[in-house]
């Protein structure tokens, strides 16, 4: 496998090129998620606020026997929209990367195998045959270890969302509960 310079420069560009695409996805993902923390820091800077206006308004007097809620409600609906934002911000981003990696691992791959195919001799092409064979075979293994975390992700992500939905429920009976024994 005598490679020539130009090959090598242009399989050095082609990553050059790969790596930066990666940079790219890995900073609008970054300036995605600096949003999103704007946006939390905002909404709870605004909430806050709110809390202050409506501890200093004048209360009914069985209002103060109310047993507080703590955490608020709205917290833990807050905290749990953005884990799962965050969480989608970081799966799409790994999606993205994980699809321009396996793009050029399959084109370096095949550029791999034609070229190392192409100065061997005749007794050799049995070799190259099976070295092929055993190189699509490593490719399927991956592509099925690949697949198999995709479903772990995504089980993992609907369990996620069950237990989210579950817990502001339960939350939400907690609260109403503890409202409606307190006005009894």
């Amino acid at each position: 496998m005598n490679f020539s310079w130009k090959q090598i420069a242009a399989q050095q560009k082609a990553n050059l090129g790969v790596a930066f695409g990666v940079a790219d996805v890995v900073f609008d993902s970054a300036e995605r998620l600096g949003n999103l923390n704007m946006e939390a820091m905002n909404s709870l800077i605004k909430d806050a606020q709110d809390n202050v206006i409506r501890s200093a308004l004048p209360r009914l007097p069985f209002d103060v026997l109310l047993p507080p809620s703590f955490p608020p409600l709205f917290f833990i609906e807050k905290t749990q929209s953005y884990g799962r934002k965050v969480y989608d911000i970081a799966a799409g981003a790994q999606a993205e990367i994980a699809d321009v990696v396996r793009s050029r691992c399959d084109t370096y791959r095949d550029w791999f195998s034609d070229e190392g195919s192409k100065g061997s001799a005749p007794p050799a092409e049995s070799a190259v045959v099976v070295w092929k064979a055993a190189i699509e075979a490593g490719n399927a293994f991956s592509e099925t270890i690949q697949k198999a975390g995709l479903q772990a992700l995504q089980a993992a992500a609907t369990n996620l969302d069950a237990m989210t939905v579950a817990t502001a429920k339960a939350a939400r009976r907690a609260t109403e509960g503890a409202s409606s024994n307190g006005r009894r």
